[in-house]
């Protein structure tokens, strides 16, 4: 998971929404359409965040994603109180 909720974790200053982030790898992808009846919504609450497959490794079985990517999540969001989470989210890496 990453976004809002992560950031939330990690210790930013933010109240968590509906809408989720989440991680999967880019094969995983591949293969929703045949799991799940998806219907792409770029305002829906649920956030696809494709990994590449030679990736996955590093964030494979964890709950949040590392702070990097949740910092770029929120840089995404359209609220200026994420960038600020952001930016204090890299600086405390």
């Amino acid at each position: 998971m990453g976004g809002v909720r992560a950031a939330i974790e990690f210790g930013a200053s933010l109240i968590a929404a509906d809408d989720r982030d989440l991680y999967l790898s880019r094969s995983a992808f591949g293969q929703l359409d045949s799991l799940v009846a998806a219907v792409p919504d770029p305002l829906g609450p649920i956030r696809l965040r494709v990994v590449d497959d030679d990736a996955w490794g590093i964030i494979s079985g964890r709950e949040f994603a590392p702070r990097g990517a949740v910092a770029l999540d929120l840089l995404d969001s359209p609220d200026p109180r994420h960038w600020i989470a952001a930016e204090g989210l890299v600086a405390d890496a």
